[in-house]
C-alpha cells in the first residue's frame, strides 16, 4: 500500500503557526508604535507651528541679507 503525503504537513504546523504568530505581532506592533508617534505629534501642536514659523523666519531673514548685498 502506497503512503499518504498529508501527515508531512503536520510536522509543519508548529513551524508555520510561529511564522504566522510573528507575522501578526510584527504588525500589531508597526500599528501601536505608529499610533503612539501621532499622538506624541499631536501633543504639542504648538512647538511644531513655533519651529514651522521660525523657519519661514529665518528664510525671510537670508532673503534680505541676499537682497542688501546685491545693493
Amino acid at each position: 500500500m502506497k503512503q499518504s503525503n498529508v501527515s508531512s504537513l503536520g510536522g509543519l504546523q508548529p513551524f508555520l503557526f510561529c511564522i504566522g504568530m510573528s507575522f501578526v505581532a510584527l504588525t500589531f506592533s508597526v500599528f501601536i508604535c505608529f499610533s503612539i508617534f501621532y499622538v506624541a505629534q499631536s501633543a504639542n501642536p504648538s512647538m511644531s507651528k513655533n519651529k514651522a514659523s521660525q523657519q519661514s523666519e529665518n528664510v525671510i531673514q537670508k532673503q534680505s541679507l541676499a537682497l542688501t548685498s546685491l545693493n
